[in-house]
């Protein structure tokens, strides 16, 4: 009898660990092999091996939540560049800081639209990696003004400077901003979006490439997009320098 009881514990006890290791089982993040390319980025004349791969969050997810690029030379040597993590990473070569070798340009999506992007670059220069930090957000003030237009300005220093809108947009006249005539009712500044990504864009065949960024602007309201601003940036001499800014209405 004892013996019976003790065997018939000792199932249950197994049955009952065996079934909470089975619920409590943890997913391990899946590494995988993302995208590859061959170029010399170091300036020796000789191809380097660049491998970017990621782990993703999960097995049905497409979000990379670790990312990383591992660089190998014919000479055994070896970088890593730890990246941001987020939504269909992806590694471009361009010569942004115009030493006539390519340097490495990172992207990724950081939601599911592709609405909203981070960028890091990256450069091999006397055997060590070196990041170039993107340039920031400007200092845009706007605000409306008569005749369906708003005034941008782009620097402090700076007189502002007049574009239209879309005088079609009925938000415009049901919300109370203008009259039919294009009258300004109320004063109300603009929202200016942070910079939502950064394009890689040939400036000319002498200047090269330099980097286009695109920033929304909005309504006080933070959700009717009235327009974009993009501003072309060129680096010289180790730091970023503005060299257009171009208004589209939507």
């Amino acid at each position: 009898m004892q013996r019976r009881l003790f065997l018939t514990y000792i199932i249950v006890t197994v049955v009952f660990l065996f079934g909470f290791t089975n619920n409590n089982t943890v997913e391990t993040p899946t590494s995988s092999f993302i995208n590859s390319i061959e170029e010399d980025i170091s300036g020796d004349g000789i191809r380097e091996y660049l491998k970017l791969q990621g782990e993703l969050i999960a097995e049905d997810s497409s979000f990379y939540q670790n990312v990383w690029l591992d660089i190998l030379n014919t000479f055994g040597q070896e970088w890593t560049i730890s990246l941001k993590g987020g939504y269909h990473p992806e590694i471009m070569l361009y010569d942004i800081n115009h030493n006539d070798i390519n340097d490495i340009i990172y992207q990724v999506a950081l939601d599911e639209e592709n609405k909203r992007f981070s960028t890091q670059v990256y450069t091999l220069t006397n055997n060590k990696i070196e990041q170039i930090t993107v340039p920031t957000n400007n200092q845009i003030k706007g605000k409306y003004i008569d005749d369906y237009k708003i005034a941008l300005t782009f620097h402090p220093n700076d007189k502002p400077l007049h574009f239209p809108v879309n005088k079609y947009d009925e938000k415009l006249i049901e919300t109370n901003i203008y009259d039919d005539n294009g009258k300004l009712q109320q004063d109300i500044s603009l929202i200016i979006d942070p910079i939502q990504k950064y394009e890689p864009t040939l400036i000319s065949e002498s200047k090269g490439y330099g980097l286009k960024s695109i920033q929304n602007v909005r309504n006080d309201d933070n959700n009717n997009i009235i327009g974009t601003i993009e501003t072309l940036w060129y680096f010289n001499n180790d730091k970023w320098i503005i060299l257009t800014n171009k208004w589209q209405a939507a």
